[in-house]
């Protein structure tokens, strides 16, 4: 039996090799959408150019059983140290990532012969740093493994939270809420006309919808504190793009409430499979006393199944405001981040004043640890059918 890392490397690598990477995907159960070669590849046109950009692959008698995306550059490890980085093509704009591979067997041993690579002939890395692994996933079941035969060091933190919501369960939402919804919606109506929507993006009307939903942004908090998808010109003709590519094959879905005509509240994501990947909501001010998300993520229950989708994702979600989808009451998915170091004499001294040094120093000052990621041998998820990138 033959196996190999082959690693290609440029800006163009996930447009040259787009066919045997998404055969990849396809055989692995396309774990995510953030693996997608098109999405990676106007990922890379946009956000590579300072970059070593490569597709690592393990190849086992001339098939790719497993693979990485990866980038090296200049990165933080933690919020004080700035390093040589190795971390996920797509940063910071994935919500879920993982090694994708057919088998728990090959998705260990592709990353063994990875990660032997990188200590071996990778030059100049400080650290290895990948951020939104599902926990229980075979990915980070994979490095735990690793971490334990080899005798390295393979450091995590809970990351995030991801609710689902399964649409043909309808979730289950107390009385309370539903009344408050239902009042918030009589609120609004008293204001003017409300029209709601919840579509598939034509590809027609992608420039005029980003230019709605950039301006709804700008005006919300998420524009205020300059934390929007939006929020410069980089981050929309990007969004732009990645429009005009998942659009005509309906890979955009967007749920809107108009007032008087005027755009007050929307709510967009990705579709994969039968999954809607929430990814982006902002509403104007004058609706945050009306529980606007809220409202718009009822709007997507309630017409969900119709535009063919079985479950609502959270994609991920903060650790200090639960996403509204978790008001429905299905399962959480936790995603978390890890840290491997690299031989050098740099990255030990890293470790050492990350993982041995600051706890003390937080223990003397008492301050908080890190959320801890528990230990999952399973995804807490929903099962999902008819995944295709």
């Amino acid at each position: 039996m033959s196996e190999r890392v082959i690693v290609h490397e440029g800006l163009n690598v996930f447009a040259e090799h787009a066919e045997k990477w998404n055969s990849l995907l396809e055989r692995a159960g396309n774990p995510s959408f953030f693996l997608r070669a098109d999405w990676l590849n106007c990922w890379a046109k946009h956000w590579a150019e300072n970059r070593k950009t490569m597709l690592v692959v393990v190849e086992r008698n001339g098939e790719w059983i497993g693979g990485l995306p990866l980038i090296l550059g200049k990165g933080r490890i933690g919020a004080r140290w700035k390093v040589q980085k190795l971390e996920f093509a797509g940063v910071p704009f994935y919500d879920r990532m993982e090694l994708p591979a057919a088998t728990a067997k090959d998705c260990e041993r592709s990353l063994e012969l990875i990660l032997q690579w990188m200590q071996r002939d990778l030059k100049s890395w400080t650290a290895l740093g990948l951020h939104e692994v599902p926990n229980g996933s075979h990915t980070l079941n994979a490095f735990k493994s690793i971490s334990r035969k080899r005798g390295f060091e393979l450091h995590t933190v809970l990351a995030s939270k991801a609710p689902l919501l399964d649409l043909h369960g309808g979730g289950k939402t107390s009385s309370k809420y539903r009344r408050q919804l239902r009042q918030s919606m009589e609120r609004l109506m008293e204001r003017g006309k409300v029209e709601t929507d919840f579509f598939s993006v034509n590809s027609q009307d992608i420039e005029s919808l980003i230019q709605e939903c950039s301006a709804v942004e700008s005006v919300s908090w998420k524009g205020k504190q300059g934390v929007g998808i939006f929020r410069n010109e980089g981050f929309r003709k990007f969004m732009l793009d990645v429009w005009k590519i998942l659009a005509p094959e309906k890979g955009i879905a967007l749920a809107t409430i108009r007032l008087d005509g005027n755009l007050i509240i929307y709510h967009w994501g990705f579709r994969h499979g039968d999954r809607f990947l929430s990814y982006n909501m902002a509403q104007t001010p004058e609706t945050n006393n009306i529980r606007g998300g809220s409202l718009i993520l009822n709007l997507m229950v309630d017409k969900g199944l119709e535009l063919g989708f079985s479950r609502i994702d959270a994609s991920r979600g903060s650790l200090t405001s639960p996403n509204v989808i978790g008001r429905y009451h299905g399962p959480i998915r936790d995603h978390g981040n890890l840290v491997v170091y690299g031989p050098g004499l740099k990255s030990r001294g890293l470790s050492f004043l990350r993982h041995r040094a600051l706890p003390i120093i937080r223990k003397l000052r008492k301050l908080p640890r890190p959320p801890v990621l528990e230990e999952k041998s399973e995804i807490t998820d929903l099962p999902c059918t008819n995944e295709s990138a």
